[in-house]
């Protein structure tokens, strides 16, 4: 027997992965976020905030010469597939997200991990 729950993410959480991700934790592959979409309400201070307030970014992965659109519905996939990573895919890091790493600090790996599944759905780099 399977037993399902849900958690809730608060929008902190995404904050912190993503400034994580932004400031350093995807660097080495992500070269480049431009705002494709600002957030309709105008709510978001930084770059890494627009997507999880309705704007769009398009990340540039320098290793593909790619790019991939960040918004909602990319934040919702890649929660999703971190909820199912097993231990060889790092599940791990969805301890971290559920914690929000004990204070709402998130570090870099956890933040490039995050950033990789809402655009790829898996570890791809790293």
């Amino acid at each position: 027997m399977d037993f399902k729950v849900t958690v809730v993410i608060p929008l902190e959480v995404i904050d912190n992965l993503l400034c994580s991700a932004f400031e350093g934790g995807s660097n080495y592959w992500a070269t480049r976020a431009d705002i494709r979409k600002k957030d309709p309400g105008g709510e978001a201070t930084y770059t890494h905030e627009m997507p999880q307030r309705g704007g769009e970014l398009y990340i540039y992965d320098g290793e593909e010469g790619k790019k991939y659109a960040l918004n909602l519905k990319a934040i919702q996939r890649g929660l999703e597939a971190m909820s199912k990573w097993g231990e060889e895919d790092g599940a791990h890091h969805w301890a971290h997200v559920i914690a929000g790493n004990d204070g709402g600090q998130i570090d870099a790996d956890t933040g490039d991990a995050f950033l990789q599944a809402c655009l790829f759905g898996k570890l791809i780099y790293g």
